[in-house]
Formats: structure tokens, C-alpha cells, sequence
């Protein structure tokens, strides 16, 4: 009679290695989790310390990490509200998904143009991302009346564009810039 060793959190190859060790036959069960690393034992069954018979079969599962979808191409010019709708529907978390208003001269006002992960530079449209990713879904607010092409701005929830003039970050007064000044 031996005890089971506690394998929750060892990587999948360790944790078998120490069951076969202690004379335990060892099944192995996958499932996703998004608290535990992908490849490290979730639950054992029986669990550690249990005293058992050598030959005695201990199951361990081993989690893949979150599970994940696929941001589709497709949500690109669709309307913000729709992109969330199927965002949410695929199993994304709705508070996961912020809409981020910003000027894009390259897509029609009130279109999606891109989808990242939060504090990302990233584009993420295509790829397979974890069900509990935090997204910020770009629309376009059309032109910048000001001609200054923005990635970001500081007035996300207010679309008319009103105070999105008193932000440029010092890099461009488009005012006073005649272009003699500039420096190669």
C-alpha cells in the first residue's frame, strides 16, 4: 500500500513520471481551463495521499489552457454591435469586449476595421484567441476632420469628434506646420 503523490500543477510528463514511480498505472483526460497553464494536471483521481495498492490506476487530467475561437475576417465593416452579438455568442465574455471609437480614413464611419487585444498593437482578426480575452473592437469614426490619421484617442465614447482636435500628442500642428521646418 502507498500513498498517491499530489501531481495538481506538474507538467503532464513529470506528473506521470511520478505515478509510475510509486508503481501507479496512469489514464490521462484533457480538458481546456483558463486558470491552469496548458500542459500542467488540473484534478487527479484518486486524489494525493489516498493510500493504494501498486497497479492501482490513477486518472489525471492535463489542461489544454482556455479554450479558444476564432476572430473571423469577416467582422471587419460589419456594424459594432453585430461583431459584439457574435464575439458573445461564440462564448466570448460580453464585459471582455470594449468598442474603441477612433478616426480611420480607410473604412467607412461606424464600420469595424480592427479587433485587438486590450493594450495590444496587434491585430488578432484571423487568428484563435481564448474565450477570456479582453478585445477592443475598433470603429471607425470616418475621416479626421483635422487630416490627422489616429490609432488611438483619448474621447473614445463621444463620436462627434468634438474635442478629438485638442489631442495630437505634440507631433503635428497642422496649423502652423508650413513644412519649412522640417528635418530629414
Amino acid at each position: 500500500v502507498v500513498a498517491i503523490p499530489d501531481v495538481l500543477g506538474e507538467d503532464e510528463k513529470d506528473a506521470e513520471r511520478a505515478l509510475l514511480e510509486k508503481g501507479f498505472r496512469v489514464s490521462k483526460e484533457y480538458a481546456y481551463d483558463n486558470e491552469v497553464e496548458k500542459g500542467k494536471v488540473i484534478s487527479q483521481t484518486p486524489g494525493a495521499n489516498v493510500k493504494k495498492t501498486k497497479g492501482t490506476r490513477v486518472t489525471i487530467v492535463i489542461s489544454e489552457g482556455p479554450e479558444t475561437e476564432k476572430v473571423s475576417e469577416d467582422f471587419i465593416g460589419m456594424l459594432p454591435e453585430d461583431v459584439k452579438d457574435a464575439l458573445i455568442e461564440l462564448g466570448f465574455a460580453e464585459e471582455n469586449i470594449l468598442i474603441k471609437e477612433v478616426y480611420n480614413s480607410n473604412q467607412e464611419a461606424g464600420k469595424v476595421f480592427d479587433i485587438k487585444i486590450a493594450d495590444s498593437e496587434e491585430s488578432i482578426v484571423g487568428t484563435k484567441q481564448p474565450l477570456n480575452a479582453v478585445f477592443e473592437v475598433y470603429v471607425s469614426l470616418g475621416e479626421d476632420p483635422n487630416n490627422q490619421e489616429t490609432e488611438d484617442t483619448e474621447n473614445t465614447e463621444d463620436s462627434t469628434g468634438s474635442e478629438s482636435d485638442t489631442e495630437t500628442n505634440g507631433s503635428t500642428d497642422s496649423t502652423e506646420n508650413t513644412g519649412s521646418e522640417t528635418e530629414s
